[in-house]
Order: structure tokens, then sequence, then C-alpha cells
């Protein structure tokens, strides 16, 4: 059968246009994983045919439209808003290890003064696939042929389009069938999100290797379009536990405790921006980045933890507020500080009469509903000296002067701002130069830590003057860590040069607590969950007849967290469900 040119023109541009969306595709791959390969793809035929159908399927399809388009020029169009797709997609990865979903747009409000923390993700990486959108634009001001639409050959793309879709969606996967603690449902792209968003499922590893690692979010927008279905679905706060899973909440839950307790010392939480545990052990030439933090871990009556996974989800730090207040894990689909911001949560913070939270952005996560929810009294976010937010030291200050004000024994949560991306330019944070040879990122990191440690250790000066620290169990941790896996492997050549504690793969946050209960000082150098805070600050507080312990560890029996009760996975999964159903405020008989 004779081709006419028209046809031949287009198949040339169809072409041409699938090979730019799959050599994007494949260098999105590579900037996000660091290899076309995951750990099997060289040596599995089948793993090899999943890789690359899934950056066929998007090429393949997009690339049809050029049969049904007479102007070039929609071309172009199309190939720039795949390369803001990607390009976001790239960024957000390289901050969260995730992809974007409609969850994490609905709540980019939270944003809103950290527009430039955006800037701390973006690298010569980022505008690679407008490049190859220019070339392609060059390419189709040099070609010539009749503008006529050719439904032969959107009918024959099509159709391969389809195939392609039916391989990966429900045979592609079928490969990962050795994957430890794999389901016969995993299998479909379809049913593991719907299984995702019903709460049923929350093994991260497999999702983050074999899921994420499989596809680009081209590839994913089908399922993405019925994970948000299912999303939607499964907000619905009169969601249906069954009895299983309702046997085994009610396990961690006493609801005939009178919460009788009373609480005779003060309960002082900081809760740090992004702090991470190898910055507290980083110094050059006798400059110590957090010598005030150091100081209160080397405390006598002190715990102190270096490994604490952290277990934010979408919700980052509004989920790290959260898992601290009330023992809770985050919702599977967006941030319950958002979605469900007005349920009933267990707390400690409503054991005592003055309790307050120090925020620096007035209505961030939903500051002026969680605060109440999560037991607090008051919220302490005015604006500062006629700007939006404060500076670590004014966060400070303003602590202070609330600690000095309240009634005894009180309670204050300060949220630390300083170390948020883009890691704020403080002048007096930079008196010596120090570690030249870093990243810029990960020295303006070190320098921002070093200033909210300064500020933290005035804070603590002060209380200690005033003898208030003596009557206190302070409790310093971070809501979520901040370098993922990409930003940590390039700092790997100079950590291996130096020496430097730098993780390879996984950072952890920190965990401080100094309290006149805490008998000696102790210290855990294996791995524990934010989870675990909850309880471990109750068992500081004396509080033992309340009816939520949580479904962490406390970490100051050494026993408890070699003998959880329960798995992370199902702590997230029951969590989910238990925020969802408002399950305190439906099942407690006050």
């Amino acid at each position: 059968m004779k081709l006419r040119k028209y046809e031949i023109s287009r198949i040339l541009l169809f072409t041409v246009f699938a090979v730019t969306i799959l050599v994007k595709c494949i260098l999105f791959h590579l900037f996000c994983f660091g290899s076309l390969t995951n750990d099997r793809l060289l040596d599995d035929f089948q793993d090899f045919f999943s890789f690359f159908i899934a950056k066929l399927l998007p090429a393949v399809s997009i690339a049809s439209f050029v049969f049904v388009f007479k102007r070039k020029w929609w071309i172009v169009v199309i190939s720039v808003l795949i390369d803001i797709w990607l390009m976001a997609n790239l960024i957000y990865y390289r901050a969260n290890d995730l992809f974007l979903d409609v969850e994490t747009i609905m709540i980019a409000d939270n944003l809103n003064g950290f527009g430039s923390a955006i800037s701390t993700y973006v690298n010569w990486k980022t505008p690679t696939f407008l490049i190859i959108t220019i070339l392609l634009s060059v390419f189709l001001v040099f070609t010539t042929g009749k503008n006529k639409r050719s439904w032969k050959g959107f009918v024959i793309a099509t159709v391969v389009s389809v195939a392609l879709f039916c391989g990966d969606y429900f045979v592609g996967y079928s490969t990962y069938k050795q994957t430890p603690g794999a389901e016969p449902w995993m299998y479909s792209s379809f049913k593991t999100v719907y299984e995702m968003s019903s709460g049923r499922f929350y093994y991260s590893n497999w999702i983050r290797k074999q899921w994420m690692e499989g596809q680009t979010p081209l590839h994913f927008a089908p399922a993405l379009l019925y994970k948000n279905f299912c999303d939607a679905y499964y907000k619905k706060t009169d969601l249906k536990i069954d009895d299983k899973d309702k046997e085994v909440i009610n396990s961690f839950i006493d609801f005939s405790a009178k919460d009788t307790d009373t609480v005779r010392q003060n309960l002082i939480i900081i809760l740090g921006e992004s702090f991470e545990s190898w910055a507290l052990q980083m110094q050059e030439d006798g400059f110590e980045v957090t010598p005030n933090m150091n100081a209160l871990r080397r405390r006598e009556h002190s715990l102190y933890v270096d490994k604490i996974r952290s277990q934010v989800l979408r919700g980052t730090s509004g989920d790290g507020q959260m898992i601290i207040n009330t023992g809770l894990l985050p919702i599977r689909a967006g941030a319950a500080c958002m979605l469900f911001g007005e349920n009933v949560y267990p707390n400690y913070a409503h054991k005592f009469e003055s309790s307050v939270i120090v925020n620096p952005i007035p209505t961030i996560w939903n500051q002026p509903v969680v605060t109440f929810s999560y037991g607090y009294k008051n919220l302490d976010n005015y604006q500062f000296h006629g700007v939006k937010r404060a500076c670590d030291a004014d966060l400070m200050e303003m602590a202070i002067k609330q600690c000095l004000t309240m009634q005894e024994p009180f309670a204050i949560m300060i949220i630390t701002l300083s170390t948020h991306s883009p890691f704020w330019d403080y002048p007096h944070s930079k008196e010596k130069n120090h570690f030249k040879e870093f990243p810029k990122l990960f020295q303006d990191y070190l320098y921002s830590m070093h200033y909210a440690d300064s500020c933290i250790g005035v804070f603590l000066q002060e209380l200690e003057q005033k003898s208030l620290l003596d009557n206190s169990t302070v409790v310093l941790t971070g809501d979520h860590t901040i370098f993922r896996s990409s930003l940590l492997a390039e700092m790997q050549p100079i950590a291996q040069k130096y020496n430097l504690p730098i993780p390879q793969e996984e950072s952890f946050c920190p965990l401080i607590i100094c309290s006149p209960t805490i008998e000696k000082h102790t210290e855990i150098d294996t791995v524990c969950y934010q989870m675990d805070i909850y309880p471990t600050i109750l068992h500081c507080l004396g509080i033992s007849d309340y009816y939520w312990k949580g479904f962490g560890a406390n970490l100051l029996d050494s026993a408890s967290p070699q003998n959880r009760k329960i798995s992370v996975d199902d702590a997230f999964r029951l969590s989910n469900l238990m925020i969802r159903s408002n399950y305190f405020n439906e099942n407690r008989n006050d």
C-alpha cells in the first residue's frame, strides 16, 4: 500500500515527537534515581520490558494526536506542558521522594511565604526538558508537508497505545512477584491504588522501589485519576471499620481510664524545622554547628536518640506536629491537619492549665484549628515587627515571655523556622567561614542550623537562670528530615573524602529529652520512630491513667522498642482509619 506524502510527513512528525517524549521519560528516571535500572532490571527480561513499556506508553499515546492536529505548533504547546509537569515533579521528588498528585497540589497554599523554598531543589537538570523542546521546535520549523489529518495513523497509534496500556497496567507489575510482602492485588495498578487509598496498604518500600521506579508522572496519569476518585471516596468521615480492625485498635485503648494523673512539671517542646541528626555531629577546626543542642543531650538526666525515622507523608510539618502531639500516624492521602483538623484527638497538652503553641506562621497547616484539637489552650503567632513571620530569635524571645508569665506547670510547643528551605541567610550565623568544599545548599543548611542552635541556647540559658529547667521536661526533635536520597547522594564524594557522618540513603531526626524523671543519661543508636515520642513524653510526665498511649514504644523502657505490639505498617493503616472515622469522638463515652 502506497503512502501519500502527507502521511509520510505525519509519520515522521509522530516518530520525532514520540522519541522526544521517550527521551524525556528516560532522562526523568535518570535524574530521579540515578540509574536506568532497578535492582533486577538487567537480570530479568520481564523487568526490562516492564520498565520500557512504561516509558513507551505516554510517548505513543501523546504523540498519536499529531495525526489529528493540522497545525504543527500544537506539538510545541503539548511538549511545553509536558516539560512543566516533569520539571514540577522533578523538583517535588528531590524534596520529598514522591511524585505530585492532586492532594499535594490542593495544599499548595501552605507555600505562601515559602515560594523561595522551591529554588532549593532546582539544579542544572531541571531545564533539560525545555532544551529538548527547543530542539524539537527547530526541527518543526524546517519540516514541510501538507497539513492534512491522517485518521489511519491515529487509529493505528491508538491501538498500539491500548495494547501498551493493557500490558503495563495489568501485566507489567506481575514481574514483581518476589517482592517481600507482595499480594496478588499488587500486580494490577488499579487494584494497587484502590488498596492504597482505602488505607489497607502501607508497604512504602514496595511503593518506592517497584511502583515509582517503574514509571513516570506521564505514565501514571490514568491510575492517578482513578486514585483521586478512590481518595475522594475514602475521605468520608463515616468510614466503617471492620470488627477485626476494631478489635486491634481497642487493644491499644482503655476507654475506662479516668485520666486522674496530676502533672507536676513543665513541658517544653522545641519542634525544629528540618532538624537532622547528622548536623549535630558536624564540626570543623573547632567550629561546632550545634554546641547548645549537644550540651543539652549530654546532660545527666537525659535521653538521646540519633535515629528517629521520620514518618510524615504528604502533610510534612503538619504531620510531624500531629504525630508528636497525638501518637497517631498520618493519613494516606492528603494532610490530616487540613482535612480532619476538627477531629477529637488524644493528647497530653490537656493536662496543663496553661499551654500554648508559639508558631511563626499565622495560618500554616491549619494552626488556628489543630492547636486546640491537640489540647493546647492558646496559639501565639502574631506578626512580629510588621513582618509576616519571625526568625528564630523572635520566636525564642516570645517563648521566653510565655514561660515567664504562664502559671506552672505549663506546656509550650515552639515551632522553629530558620532551617526551612531555602535556609534563610542570617549574617550573624556566618561568623566563621567553614565547610568551603560543601555544595552551597549544605553549607547554608549547616549555618542555619548553627543560627537556630544559638537561638535555642539563649532560650535555655534564660530559663535556667530563672530556675525553670529544674522542674521541666524539655523535648527537642525535628518535624521531618529535609535531605532525601537524591540530595544525600550528591554529598557522598565529600562525605567519604573527609569521613563525615552524612548518611548515604536515609536521614533521621534527632530526639533529645531532658527530664527530672530520667534517672541517668541514656543514648539509643538503633532506629526508632516518630510515633515513639508521644508515649515517651507521657512516661516522663507521669501520665499513666490515660486512655490512649499510642502505637509507639516508650523509649525509656529498654524492652519496649524490641517488643512492639504492632508493626509500623499496621500502625499507619489503623491510624488512617481512626482519623478518617474520627474514632475517638465516635467511640469514647465521657
